[in-house]
């Protein structure tokens, strides 16, 4: 597997995509966020550092 999204919802009742990918030749996860604003969709993402 390499990866799963989740829809969340805010207290706002808003609502995102929390996604973990992982794959086993990656080092580390990556953790990210799907969010929809004015401007569209966007993907925020992090990579925790190796050490």
């Amino acid at each position: 597997m390499i990866g799963a999204a989740w829809r969340r919802t805010l207290n706002d009742d808003r609502s995102y995509h929390a996604i973990n990918l992982n794959e086993f030749s990656f080092t580390v996860p990556i953790y990210a966020y799907q969010v929809e604003g004015e401007g569209g969709l966007s993907l925020i993402w992090s990579r925790p550092n190796r050490d």
